[in-house]
């Protein structure tokens, strides 16, 4: 058991979660859709204005009173510009939502393969402080798609992005603690225990920069979350075990 245990830890190494997030970050793009892709770098600037633009709204009138008109006014362009890129209100938030996900997936890939070997509490503060510069850095962002997601339909591209995240935790787990029985089980609880608290700490609560306690109370739930696990298993092990 625990040589099968050791084999399957193993067998992640050989994983990229830079190569498997740039593929996640990729198939977004589906959800993207555009009357015509800007080839100029004129075109694309364009397009970067009406995004920025895009969270710019979304933040001061929020997803009910949203508009492309007040999106056209914010970026200097016109609403004709808007819509030779844009068919609709849809389209643009859903570009805009894709872009928020793209970031987030190519900013923390790193630390997920960085994250590799090392043991619990130092994969998990690598990832955390990963976590919360790329969301930092996108502060303004991650409160304008809080309010974007209130539309059902959008919630799909952040459910796709969760799951390259997912995968690449259940190999840090499976490596940093082969001994757990159910690492997928454990990786997916790790990730929505992170990033619920990121959200309810930072994002929720409209602050551009994470609080200085939020990293080690961030590492302290999943390294305590997974100590729990290995000693509930140890615990069920000893149960078992035959008397006498």
């Amino acid at each position: 058991m625990q040589a099968a245990r050791k084999k399957r830890s193993l067998k992640y190494v050989s994983f990229s979660s830079v190569l498997e997030f740039a593929s996640a970050a990729r198939t977004l793009e589906r959800h993207v859709t555009l009357k015509k892709k800007p080839s100029q770098a004129r075109a694309r600037a364009t397009v970067d204005a009406i995004l920025e633009a895009t969270s710019q709204v979304l933040r001061e009138q929020g997803l009910e009173r949203f508009s492309t008109t007040a999106v056209a006014e914010r970026a200097g362009a016109s609403i004709g510009t808007l819509y030779q890129y844009f068919p609709d209100k849809d389209a643009l938030l859903r570009a805009f939502v894709v872009r928020f996900y793209q970031r987030t997936l190519e900013g923390t890939a790193p630390a997920y393969d960085a994250a590799m070997g090392q043991s619990v509490r130092k994969a998990t503060r690598t990832i955390v402080q990963a976590i919360i510069r790329t969301r930092s850095a996108r502060a303004d962002d991650a409160h304008a798609v809080t309010h974007a997601l209130r539309a059902p339909h959008l919630r799909a591209i952040r459910t796709e992005t969760v799951v390259p995240i997912v995968r690449a935790t259940v190999r840090i787990v499976a490596s940093a603690a082969p001994e757990l029985d159910d690492p997928a089980r454990v990786a997916t609880m790790l990730v929505q225990l992170v990033d619920g608290l990121l959200w309810s700490s930072v994002v929720e609560a409209n602050l551009r920069e994470a609080p200085t306690w939020l990293e080690e109370e961030m590492v302290m739930a999943a390294v305590g979350y997974i100590s729990e696990v290995q000693r509930r298993q140890r615990s069920a092990k000893e149960k078992r075990r035959p008397m006498g």
